[in-house]
């Protein structure tokens, strides 16, 4: 069972708990970032955290809030294809396209960008950004012709070396993982600036996070060295 070194009564910053424990990892959890409950209805969740798709279920993961951001550990995370390292869609949800076919966000997240974050250590962490877009690409991702929109941060996550959204635990009967971090953002205007400072922090923090989790079993695999 998961457990919290304080009993959280309410969803306040003052309130977050300093540790979070379960049994298959700890960390400490910084001032400012708020736990939320992930047991909740889907459509409910969606509202609060628009982008994630691989929410954690009760026990094996959390979500972690922070001034509109959601930075999603999930422990036992799974994909419906045997694509390796999962499809984009089934990991990220753009929003402004949830009635849309799932042909859709698939494309349009082959516009998106992939930039590495310099980590000292632990899983790496890539940002992915939409740059200029064309017309086209503009008409594939739901983003109106007369919005301007030059660079716009859409999420970011973190993997091993093999550099795919749902990594491979190490050990027997270890599940997938998928570490996220996405915004609040419901519309493509709402997407901030991947220069924004507050956003800079927030991705300091939260590569701090994971590099600092102690992992009882099932910890991120390591490539075999060739």
């Amino acid at each position: 069972m998961a457990k919290l070194e304080q009993q959280q009564k309410s969803h306040t910053a003052d309130s977050s708990p300093k540790v979070y424990e379960d049994e298959a990892f700890s960390f400490r959890i910084p001032a400012g970032w708020k736990t939320s409950e992930a047991d909740r209805p889907v459509a409910s969740l969606w509202a609060d955290h628009p982008g994630v798709v691989q929410f954690p279920a009760p026990g094996h993961g959390l979500l972690l809030t922070k001034n509109g951001y959601t930075l999603d550990l999930n422990n036992m995370a799974g994909a419906a294809s045997p694509v390796p390292g999962s499809r984009f869609f089934e990991v990220f949800r753009i929003p402004w396209l949830s009635d849309r076919d799932v042909s859709d966000a698939w494309g349009c997240g082959g516009y998106l960008l992939e930039k590495p974050q310099e980590n000292g250590e632990g899983l790496l962490f890539f940002n992915m950004v939409f740059d200029a877009l064309n017309s086209e690409a503009r008409k594939t991702c739901g983003i109106p012709n007369d919005l301007v929109f030059e660079r716009r941060w859409f999420a970011g996550y973190f993997t091993t070396a093999k550099g795919v959204w749902l990594f491979d635990s190490d050990g027997a009967g270890c599940a997938e993982k998928a570490y996220t971090l996405t915004s609040s953002a419901k519309t493509p205007a709402e997407l901030p600036s991947p220069d924004d400072p507050v956003l800079k922090k927030i991705i300091g923090e939260a590569i701090d996070i994971v590099a600092s989790i102690h992992y009882k079993r099932c910890p991120p695999a390591r490539e075999v060295d060739r």
